[in-house]
């Protein structure tokens, strides 16, 4: 019972494991061996310890079909993708961690199993009890009382899912003994203790010079097949270079433009609802259910803030006439609207006097207000406004305010919509304080008249003018020669610019186990996705036709990549960057042989920051070029420079290092001075219970990563459906 006391329940395995099973209950044991039931086909979704994971072995879809069946019965809600991608990790993770279980021979007792559902002896309840429905309050709060009401009679409750949920609790509480038993079995020494407080706390001051390979230019080097392939064979085995099945095409796209006699049949489309919308008794409903664009606009809008040939027809349209069609901005669609309400636009003439609020500090408004009641009270009585405008936000340093507070004729549209209904509706003389987004407005109406213009409510009927079936059947012939020419120019980029797509697009590495496109003309395209992972390298694709949009994308596979070690060809396309940064670090380095000291190095390197200094650096820092701001530093990951960090420890003061191979560029650096302990330490107790608390906070995270590394864990099920099966 102590034992299980000690357990942290929230531990992150134990979170990942309980996973998607949580809405009603994790999946037990006895059922995950079942996966292992039934024939083999040849439906492989991915492979597992080296073996095919096929769907009916592992029950994958049954899973899939049942865990949508608990979310509805549930009254919630999850996609079909959600549902497959949480069931293929539950599942991974369930056999690893029950294999694992089995092996280790981890137990729960039934002293244990009833602490965990009563909380008795000091144990806190299961997390997974008190996300239970059934012990919860009207708010969907864990209730203590309604657990100790209920619990008897769920436990005893015939034919009742509570045997499960036993189950559960007791293979919960054996993952979170087994996370302790690793993360217990983690222990650090004297001697690591004192090591790491020597590591934090010795410093030394450096100067340095930086290059960036980026900054070198490529002319500057020359890689050859032999510079690959010396790379390649002492690499090409290292775990970080096996690839997964990747694809990369250029691509043009071409957009269908709409014809002239599209243009008119929109047109008479759309006219041929005009008497429907004049008779409708829901404008709303009417606008949102014929419209392209379903809004409806219920403000007033001045007549000659609609296209210039409409102006006329709008101001002289009765209440209930419908105008139009016209076409719209750019000539891409055309509209009809109803006036619904018409009347004069006003135009106003008001003073004030703005005490503008700083909107972060809710105290500030109501401070802000009293000012404003109390200038307004002023203003009101003695009629000194003049003397009052100093007091105005608006004023500048010499106390003047624009046009001395004064706005002259305005219109509905110019003002925040506040400040221009009170300057529309209030009462002409009359001192009133009006709140805005910008604060508060001691305001006074001086005018208003009639600018002998119409305002209307004119809520507005869109339709896109889209290509027909014979433009768009016009373009797909011009799209098939196009293809044919590209195909017999053999440069499809030079081809597709010379036809006047200046700009090729490039979609690149796109993996089969996450596929996604950057462009978002290719959005969504599983056409294009399958296409790239059959094709064979520098095949030309046909049109493909993008969905939700009257586009044609034409492509050309530029990298194939398959699953595996990398062959040497596609050594070449991935390790090109460490190549080139090898070649151009004995770039650097020739260049800064002979060198005596850092600024004749600057100089020859043409370091764009010249000569730096790090103070106060410690073994265990990751680099030299710490960003200086914590949001530069979210923006920017700083590299890990491990090389270059150990070397200074190995060097003599106020010598050279020889230039040091970075992750970024090329490092030369001379120790100014060392930096004892100031404070000497007979023990290290602190150290090591820190040192030993993130070890094993990075064992109790890292314990399910590391079983489905070794497990070599792959996905297959997005590429069997973008694969062609030989």
């Amino acid at each position: 019972m102590a034992l299980i006391g000690k357990i942290r329940e929230q531990s992150t395995l134990l979170m990942i494991v309980i996973g998607v099973g949580m809405i009603l209950f994790i999946v037990p044991y006895d059922s995950i061996m079942k996966m292992f039931s039934g024939g083999q086909t040849s439906d492989s979704i991915g492979m597992f310890n080296g073996e095919p994971m096929y769907s009916k072995e592992w029950n994958y879809e049954y899973q899939v079909n049942d865990l949508k069946r608990q979310y509805f019965n549930a009254q919630r809600e999850i996609s079909d993708a959600d549902a497959r991608n949480g069931i293929f990790n539950q599942m991974i993770q369930d056999t690893l961690i029950n294999t694992e279980l089995r092996l280790v021979g981890v137990r729960t007792t039934l002293d244990e199993l009833d602490a965990l559902q009563t909380g008795e002896g000091g144990v806190e309840i299961s997390s997974y009890i008190k996300q239970l429905p059934h012990f919860k309050d009207a708010n969907g709060i864990f209730n203590r009382d309604s657990l100790d009401k209920k619990l008897s009679f769920f436990m005893n409750q015939e034919g009742g899912n509570w045997d499960i949920i036993e189950k559960e609790l007791s293979r919960s509480n054996r993952v979170a003994k087994y996370v302790s038993m690793i993360s217990k079995g983690i222990i650090v020494t004297d001697y690591e203790a004192k090591r790491d407080y020597t590591e934090n706390n010795e410093k030394a001051n450096v100067k340095y010079v930086y290059k960036k390979f980026s900054e070198v230019p490529d002319s500057a080097i020359v890689v050859t097949d032999a510079d690959y392939q010396a790379f390649y064979d002492e690499h090409k085995d290292e775990k970080r270079y096996e690839m997964q099945e990747t694809r990369g095409f250029d691509f043009v796209a071409i957009d269908i433009k709409a014809s002239e006699d599209d243009k008119k049949d929109h047109e008479q489309k759309i006219g041929l609802i005009k008497d429907a919308f004049k008779s409708a008794i829901n404008d709303s409903l009417f606008v949102i259910n014929n419209s392209d664009n379903p809004v409806y606009n219920e403000e007033f809008v001045a007549a000659n803030q609609f296209p210039l040939e409409m102006d006329t027809m709008v101001q002289k349209a009765q209440v209930g006439d419908i105008v139009g069609p016209y076409l719209g901005a750019g000539g891409t669609f055309w509209q009809i609207a109803k006036v619904v309400q018409s009347d004069s636009a006003y135009e106003a003439k008001v003073r004030h006097i703005l005490i503008g609020v700083n909107q972060q500090n809710p105290a500030d408004g109501v401070l802000k207000k009293v000012k404003a009641d109390s200038i307004k009270d002023v203003w009101s009585k003695k009629g000194n406004f003049s003397e009052l405008l100093k007091f105005s936000t608006d004023v500048d340093k010499d106390g003047k305010a624009n046009n001395d507070g004064v706005y002259d004729w305005f219109t509905y549209g110019a003002m925040v919509p506040e400040f221009e209904e009170y300057s529309m509706t209030g009462k002409i003389g009359v001192v009133e304080v009006v709140q805005t987004q910008f604060g508060y407005h001691v305001m006074e109406v001086l005018d208003r008249r009639t600018n002998g213009k119409v305002r209307v409510k004119a809520p507005v009927i869109v339709r896109n003018i889209v290509p027909g079936e014979a433009q768009i059947g016009a373009y797909k012939d011009s799209a098939y020669r196009f293809i044919q020419a590209a195909k017999e120019a053999g440069d499809f980029k030079e081809y597709c610019k010379s036809k006047g797509f200046f700009a090729v697009e490039t979609e690149q590495n796109i993996m089969v186990t996450r596929p996604f496109m950057n462009s978002p003309v290719l959005q969504n395209s599983n056409s294009i996705l399958r296409w790239a992972f059959n094709a064979e390298m520098n095949e030309i694709s046909d049109y493909f036709e993008m969905n939700g949009s009257y586009k044609l994308v034409v492509a050309q596979l530029n990298q194939n990549i398959p699953e595996g070690l990398p062959s040497f060809e596609t050594a070449k396309q991935v390790m090109k960057l460490e190549v080139t940064n090898i070649k151009k670090g004995e770039y650097l380095a020739a260049q800064a042989s002979g060198v005596n000291d850092l600024v004749s190095l600057s100089a020859k390197w043409g370091a764009l920051d010249g000569q730096q200094t790090a103070t106060g650096v410690s073994f265990k820092d990751k680099n030299l070029d710490p960003l200086p701001n914590p949001q530069q530093q979210q923006q920017q990951q700083t590299p890990d420079e491990a090389e270059v960090m150990g070397t200074i420890f190995t060097l003599e003061p106020g010598k050279l290092s020889k230039p040091i191979k970075g992750t970024q560029g090329m490092y030369v650096v001379m120790v100014d001075a060392f930096v004892p302990i100031t404070k000497q330490k007979e023990d290290f107790i602190t150290e090591k219970i820190t040192l030993e608390s993130e070890l094993r906070a990075r064992a109790d995270s890292g314990v399910m990563r590391a079983l489905i590394d070794k497990a070599d864990v792959k996905d297959y099920r997005k590429k069997n459906e973008l694969i062609d099966s030989e």
